[in-house]
């Protein structure tokens, strides 16, 4: 019935069950099985091994569910798309779940059930996941556009799981930005009848062609007659958040988890928004629990060990904040990045300004403010930055000072200025600053653009240039450089030079990860201007 060679992983707190399992898998031919007992002692045998099935059991008293661990090994991308995931439940209530949610087992077995049940089950699931593994790996190899070519062949072909295929491709040509196509297949399922996943998908690709009212619409129909589907919380809460609607992503973000009480990506986004909303109490409780079910997890955050510990602070609990920038730091030690190291001067300025030594907690910020041009610091560790200060040490001249060159670099738009005001809500006078910081980019923007309408080029050029340089900010560096590019089109004698100031702005930009599709067409134009253009005369 199987191959001998299947490798096969029971996930299951009670030994009898494990010993049955086994028993069962024997008699269908599969001799190579490996079990758990916990959900941790599961992650480690799956950081060290592939599987290529995994039967686990929904409910493992207080702790994650099976339904739970399978999110977070989707979404850390550490369970190979070919293995089959197999839940065993005694409760009814999981059809409920299953039957919405995004990342689904491939198949489950509610018990008492007979060993011909689950054979006869797991055969087609391993015989879907057959079918599917040409697709599989074109995925896991990251060659999506080869995957999509072969997901269409399977679809022309008209076999079995045409529905899962569909699945396939739809999310694929989304990924690739190729959102008519998608919504084409989208459309076409749901012409036939109502699927969760398809409406969902739908969503996605209204959100990411600009529709935002549509898909909100989609998304909030969804979560009103699927209320158990998380996934769909999910995506409502980021849209919120793009919107700038921090408080209706926490209302529905507390939705989710009342589904999933364990999941740990849940649990940090929902203590990270807390925490940013200045709900100290809120962020402890959630990020406390996620610590608590993710602490050796490779999906446990730095940023979530850093607000906790910042909000213990915050509330005097110095021996529970201590702890949190013990194991901050142990995750630094084990994997150092930019992000981490930064994460982790920032909760140790919190505890020099909670242990009343408020000159090394400005020293040891002011080493991450040197850092504002870094290519590496991005806005959300900007945010980070403005947080600590605003929450501790705004009064200081420096802090000032500082809070204004971040917003310069970063205050790019509406939405950034506004998250960055939102970063700085316990401080009154560096969200002031951080608006009349945005006040002095939109002016300097637009002194800019009257000089483009005059046709003054030069000088617009001139002007743009000088200040996008100095902020460093890509509104501006993006502004300069299509100026320059414009001047040097009309062929004075300097163009040459107008070129080579297009070039630096264009060059930053890049440094600073700005959106690849504008970037390309800067570089072909700046490419037909290189031809065209001599070099001044030395």
């Amino acid at each position: 019935m199987f191959p001998d060679t299947l490798t096969t992983l029971i996930i299951d707190d009670a030994l009898t069950v494990r010993q049955s399992l086994r028993s069962i898998l024997g008699q269908l031919g599969i001799i190579r099985v490996e079990t758990s007992a916990t959900i941790g002692e599961a992650r480690r045998r799956l950081d060290n091994g592939r599987f290529d099935i995994i039967l686990c059991d929904y409910h493992f008293g207080s702790g994650t569910t099976g339904q739970e661990f399978l999110e977070e090994l989707r979404h850390a991308g550490s369970l190979p798309l070919s293995t089959v995931f197999f839940m065993i439940t005694a409760e009814a209530s999981y059809e409920r779940v299953v039957s919405v949610a995004e990342i689904a087992p491939d198949d489950y077995l509610l018990t008492p059930f007979i060993s011909g049940q689950l054979g006869e089950r797991l055969l087609r699931a391993w015989r879907k996941k057959k079918y599917l593994n040409p697709i599989y790996r074109e995925i896991e190899a990251n060659r999506l556009e080869q995957a999509v070519y072969v997901a269409q062949a399977r679809l022309e072909e008209g076999g079995p799981f045409r529905a899962d295929v569909a699945r396939l491709l739809a999310g694929l040509l989304v990924e690739l930005g190729r959102n008519n196509e998608a919504l084409a297949i989208y459309e076409k399922l749901l012409e036939d009848k109502v699927i969760p996943w398809a409406k969902l998908g739908l969503a996605r690709v209204y959100s990411s062609t600009g529709r935002q009212a549509e898909a909100e619409k989609i998304m909030q129909g969804i979560v009103e007659s699927n209320d158990m589907y998380v996934d769909a919380y999910d995506q409502l809460a980021a849209h919120y958040i793009q919107e700038g609607r921090e408080k209706e992503a926490m209302e529905v973000m507390e939705k989710a988890l009342k589904v999933t009480p364990h999941n740990l990506d849940r649990l940090q986004k929902a203590g990270q928004m807390a925490y940013r909303l200045g709900d100290n109490e809120k962020a402890r409780q959630f990020l406390e629990k996620a610590v608590a079910h993710g602490g050796n997890s490779t999906l446990l955050d730095a940023r979530s060990v850093m607000y906790l510990a910042i909000s213990c602070y915050a509330e005097g609990k110095q021996r529970e904040a201590d702890k949190m920038l013990h194991l901050l730091q142990g995750l630094v030690d084990r994997a150092a990045d930019y992000e981490k190291k930064v994460l982790l001067s920032l909760t140790q300025a919190a505890k020099c300004w909670a242990t009343q030594k408020p000159d090394e907690a400005i020293l040891t910020l002011n080493s991450v403010a040197n850092a504002v041009h870094d290519e590496r610091m991005d806005f959300e560790l900007a945010t980070d930055f403005i947080s600590v200060c605003a929450r501790m040490t705004a009064g200081e001249a420096v802090v000032k000072d500082w809070t204004a060159k971040f917003a310069k670099r970063f205050g790019t738009s509406r939405v950034a200025i506004e998250k960055l005001e939102f970063a700085a809500t316990h401080s009154k006078e560096l969200h002031e600053i951080i608006h009349f910081v945005n006040q002095e980019i939109n002016q300097i923007a637009n002194e800019g653009m009257t000089l483009v309408v005059a046709n003054r080029l030069r000088d617009a050029a001139d002007h743009l240039v000088e200040h996008a340089l100095n902020y460093h900010n890509n509104r501006l560096l993006l502004a300069a450089a299509n100026a320059s590019i414009r001047y040097a089109k009309q062929g004075e004698p300097d163009a040459s030079q107008y070129l080579h100031k297009a070039r630096r702005a264009s060059d930053m930009l890049k440094i600073q990860h700005y959106d690849a599709t504008t970037l390309e067409g800067l570089e072909q134009e700046l490419l037909l201007l290189q031809y065209k253009i001599k070099p001044a005369a030395a």
